[in-house]
């Protein structure tokens, strides 16, 4: 990752952060993080109110790094990760065998929400997971379909650590009381690598 400033006049207050990938060969997230938000608030103490964040060529990599530059720039928007599953007779057996045989203790804070073990769950708001598996199977009819009651598919609270930070879930607070730049002068730059 790299930050710079443009130096033609007219860009005078636009500064560049340069993300080229989300994947840390042996380095820890955290320092991705606090060099995000050091440059940052750099770019803001020297008058900067436009930003480019340059991710073309990203590859992808550790999903919490992308989360936590989201927040960088949006502290206070939801993430949606929302979704559905078909409730099935079969699956709403499944989720009833793995639910009761895999507890919060046997799992503890498992990031990653696995639909058919209701409790490791989250509502779409990441504000509260789910009571049972009934609670989550549903079923609720969805343009003729029988699906399951919307869930996140990614719990950020348990899955945000101070190794690997999401700003303002779980332990990590945000760096940001407000946006560090409005949302109209932020511009995303993306190329898949497909096309470089």
């Amino acid at each position: 990752m790299q930050g710079y400033y443009l130096n033609e006049s007219e860009y005078q207050d636009t500064a560049v952060l340069q993300v080229p990938t989300f994947k840390l060969d042996g380095e820890i997230p955290r320092t991705f993080s606090q060099t995000a938000n050091k440059f940052v608030n750099q770019a803001l103490a020297d008058g900067k109110n436009r930003m480019i964040i340059d991710l073309s060529g990203n590859g992808g990599g550790d999903i919490n790094i992308g989360l936590d530059i989201f927040r960088i720039f949006f502290p206070h928007e939801n993430i949606d990760t929302r979704t559905r599953f078909r409730a099935t007779e079969l699956i709403f057996l499944m989720g009833k065998i793995f639910s009761s045989q895999h507890t919060r203790e046997h799992y503890g804070n498992f990031p990653l929400d696995l639909p058919l073990v209701a409790h490791l769950a989250v509502t779409p708001d990441q504000n509260k997971t789910f009571g049972s598996w009934e609670e989550l199977y549903g079923p609720k009819d969805i343009e003729g379909a029988s699906m399951s009651e919307l869930y996140a598919t990614f719990n950020f609270t348990s899955a945000s650590t101070e190794e690997d930070p999401i700003e303002g879930f779980g332990n990590i607070s945000s760096t940001h009381t407000s946006q560090p730049f409005s949302a109209d002068n932020i511009i995303i730059v993306c190329v898949p690598i497909s096309d470089i």
